[in-house]
């Protein structure tokens, strides 16, 4: 490859990262919303992943912990809810 080849390939390489880092990270409220309506469409497992990403933004969100603890219990894994409703308590729920 020719120098002007190199340098072609460098800039279409850092337009390509810079275009998959352009769709924004879902705010933690998005997530919430999002997770909501997974729960409401029966898709928990989706909700989990939702309220995962809305938790991992913003730990003391009430809501999604406690959301998140419905969402445990429908997936039928009660170790997981307890957990998350310790973790509730300690956000103020």
């Amino acid at each position: 490859m020719t120098r002007n080849q190199h340098l072609l390939a460098a800039i279409l390489l850092a337009a390509t990262a810079a275009c998959s880092n352009a769709a924004a990270a879902p705010t933690p409220e998005e997530s919430y919303r999002r997770g909501m309506a997974a729960l409401s469409q029966g898709q928990p497992r989706t909700a989990r992943v939702e309220f995962m990403n809305a938790l991992q933004a913003n730990p003391r969100d009430a809501r999604a912990r406690v959301a998140q603890v419905r969402t445990y219990l429908l997936l039928g894994d009660g170790v997981a809810a307890e957990s998350e409703i310790r973790r509730a308590r300690e956000a103020g729920v």
